[in-house]
């Protein structure tokens, strides 16, 4: 069986307190197990977004700088290395100098190590793809926001953690000396719903309750 890493990256700490690195987890699992790879190591960055290079991204410098030749890198698609199409191209470039070839769960070996002309094309369409849906969401979701403001005079954030009694206990608990993640496991422990109706508390979850109720 063959060694492989995977690379999991999300832009939005929405993502991280989500199922964003899980669902992405669980993707590259599955398609190591039915290409006879073998998940030795997984590297991730959280909240970080899509066109931050490389030097900028902790998980991927600290797998840039402990992969081998000899072994795969997986990643759930190509957005996760990058939405910027040069940023990606730059990053796919350390991995190509390294030949370390860098696969995604549909099984597209990113790199191109071998240097097929036609494949590198098609990357970098679908790249460029990719980086145009992106500008065009980011460009819908201002309009959005910008209507909503108009109508309302507020946009922007989560609606703000309404629930007296379950602030007053973390602010307790931070007050005992309690770090967020341990406030996050008493939560949790409790079965306290979130702020979002969910079953699951996260340090960032509760630094956000804190900083409301500040």
């Amino acid at each position: 069986m063959k060694n492989a890493v995977a690379y999991l990256r999300v832009s939005s700490i929405g993502q991280v307190d989500g199922n964003g690195l899980s669902r992405q987890e669980e993707a590259i699992r599955r398609f190591a197990k039915n290409a006879g790879y073998r998940i030795t190591s997984v590297y991730k960055d959280e909240g970080i977004s899509g066109t931050t290079d490389g030097f900028n991204r902790p998980g991927l410098v600290e797998l840039v700088s402990n992969v081998e030749e000899g072994t795969t890198v997986i990643v759930e698609n190509s957005d996760r290395i990058a939405r910027d199409l040069m940023v990606g191209e730059v990053i796919l470039g350390q991995f190509r100098e390294q030949k370390v070839p860098v696969f995604d769960t549909a099984g597209v070996e990113l790199t191109n190590i071998e240097g097929d002309a036609t494949r590198t094309l098609i990357r970098q369409v679908l790249g460029a793809v990719a980086e145009f849906q992106k500008s065009q969401l980011v460009a819908r979701l201002k309009v959005a926001r910008d209507k909503v403001k108009a109508e309302t005079g507020r946009c922007g954030g989560q609606r703000p953690f309404d629930d007296q009694q379950v602030i007053e206990r973390i602010v307790s608990l931070s007050d005992q000396g309690f770090s967020i993640r341990k406030i996050a496991g008493v939560l949790n422990e409790d079965q306290v719903p979130t702020p979002k109706g969910g079953a699951q508390w996260h340090g960032t979850t509760v630094a956000r309750v804190l900083k409301q109720a500040a």
